[in-house]
């Protein structure tokens, strides 16, 4: 393609660089000048184009933005351009993803109930598991804690209490629902268990 058709379509590019949506505008020579600069300006192998021609290109796209003095010609000087603030490029959204109102308008369910421990562990007299998470017939309670995961498939063993923290084993502070403390003597999982 030769220079004259890419600076044509180039200039045809005009509306869709101006970002002014965003809040920011990109002058079309600008633009241009970046393009053919990148495309121009090529490793000499003797068939791209001069060094003469690139300043002569470089020349000739100044001048459709810039005026002899260096001054940006009428209508090209960004500052002069009506800018659109961010919360207004917000509110006017553009593309296949535009912004509505009220996003969760469709949605429903139980807004005014929040989890417990109970939803969460249920009832701790027939799970026996407290709402911090222990189980509640062993160890002293706010000191010592056998976790509900130390059980396995919901049954909580002397290795569980072991592995947990509690080698010599554990108070029973309830009732023995997991029948660790088999000689009775107020230990699960302790000597003689």
């Amino acid at each position: 393609m030769k220079l004259p058709q890419l600076l044509s379509k180039l200039a045809g590019l005009e509306a869709k660089l101006n970002l002014q949506n965003a809040g920011l505008m990109l002058p079309v020579g600008a633009a241009i000048i970046l393009v053919i600069s990148i495309v121009m300006v090529a490793p000499s192998t003797g068939t791209g184009p001069s060094t003469a021609n690139i300043q002569a290109n470089r020349e000739y796209l100044r001048s459709q933005v810039d005026t002899e003095t260096g001054a940006p010609r009428e209508g090209r000087d960004p500052t002069t351009q009506q800018q659109t603030s961010l919360a207004s490029a917000a509110s006017n959204p553009t593309g296949a993803r535009q912004r509505v109102d009220k996003p969760a308008a469709g949605v429903q369910g139980d807004h005014s109930h929040h989890n417990s421990s109970s939803d969460v562990y249920g009832d701790p007299n027939q799970t026996g598991i407290g709402s911090n998470g222990c189980y509640i017939d062993y160890g002293i309670p706010g000191e010592q804690c056998v976790p509900a995961h130390a059980a396995t498939n919901g049954t909580l063993t002397c290795d569980g209490v072991h592995s947990h923290g509690f080698p010599n084993g554990i108070k029973v502070s309830g009732t023995d629902r997991f029948g660790l403390d088999t000689n009775h003597d107020g230990t699960a999982c302790g000597n003689g268990d």
